[in-house]
């Protein structure tokens, strides 16, 4: 099954860190968050085989979702899914890495496969705390969206195909590691977890967008 997220659940989520670059995992592992705006239930078959289930069952309805639609047709469609059923929020799961640093003014970029990241505060052009990122060279390996689904281990099969750059101002506390084998994807993709937000004009709007395939 897939639900929508209120407000509260939604900014619980994005105070959260993420699993992943664009999603979170409970840590029993009975739901998958994409983009602090959708669960999805895992049915009884496991993580990766019961997810695939689950877009494979809804294909039709995840390609509208992630095709270059109008924001009203996106809300149509969130607001058509019935409510997270669950008051309390889940612990979010998350893996280990080891610690180090961005540096000022480097270049940096983050994929995703949503045209609207909730992780971007797009007011501000910031990225919030906790969040996942990777280094430029990572271009050069993930030079499609669905060769970025693959390197870095993403649950959605649909192409990560927005590039955004990122150029923090002063150095942050990073934890730096690369993603693992996942959802039947190869990974292998150097994942950056911001420990702190960026500060203003640091992220360049509107995104790059990339091939899909």
């Amino acid at each position: 099954m897939i639900y929508s997220l209120d407000d509260g659940q939604r900014n619980y989520l994005l105070r959260q860190p993420e699993s992943g670059m664009g999603y979170q995992i409970a840590q029993d592992q009975s739901v998958v968050f994409l983009n602090a705006e959708l669960a999805v239930l895992i049915p009884d078959e496991g993580l990766s085989i019961g997810l695939s289930a689950v877009f494979q069952k809804k294909a039709e309805w995840f390609q509208v979702f992630f095709e270059e639609t109008e924001p009203n047709d996106q809300d149509e469609l969130l607001a058509s899914l019935d409510p997270y059923p669950h008051q309390e929020m889940p612990a979010i799961l998350t893996h280990g890495s080891y610690f180090s640093s961005v540096s000022p003014h480097e270049r940096y970029l983050r994929y995703t496969a949503f045209m609207k990241d909730r992780r971007i505060d797009m007011a501000n052009r910031s990225i919030l705390a906790n969040t996942y990122i990777t280094t430029a060279r990572e271009a050069g390996i993930a030079h499609s969206g669905q060769a970025a689904v693959s390197r870095f281990g993403l649950p959605n099969p649909y192409p990560a195909w927005i590039c955004y750059e990122i150029r923090p101002a002063q150095s942050i506390q990073i934890q730096c590691g690369n993603s693992a084998p996942n959802f039947g994807q190869a990974g292998g993709g150097v994942e950056i977890l911001l420990l702190s937000a960026t500060s203003k004009g640091t992220v360049r709007v509107p995104p790059r967008k990339i091939p899909k395939l």
